[in-house]
């Protein structure tokens, strides 16, 4: 009995192990994603052009004035 007891120990260590393995190799690969998305970033902004970036941005602002106007 106490054989069997030790090697449930056992089994139970090496399960924990292997968890612990999986769980280290799921948050490297999502850095690893989280890099390459950071990486992919500014070569999409200059294929698009920054200035269609910020005009973007102040189109996005100005309809939010508009709407505010028209409401008040």
């Amino acid at each position: 009995m106490r054989r069997k007891v030790g090697m449930m120990k056992e089994k139970m260590r090496i399960q924990k192990n292997v968890l612990r393995e999986k769980k280290k190799d799921l948050e490297m690969e999502r850095k690893w994603r989280q890099e390459r998305k950071n990486q992919r970033g500014p070569k999409r902004d200059k294929k698009r052009g920054l200035e269609s970036e910020n005009l973007r941005g102040l189109k996005r602002g100005q309809g939010r004035e508009n709407h505010r106007n028209l409401l008040g």
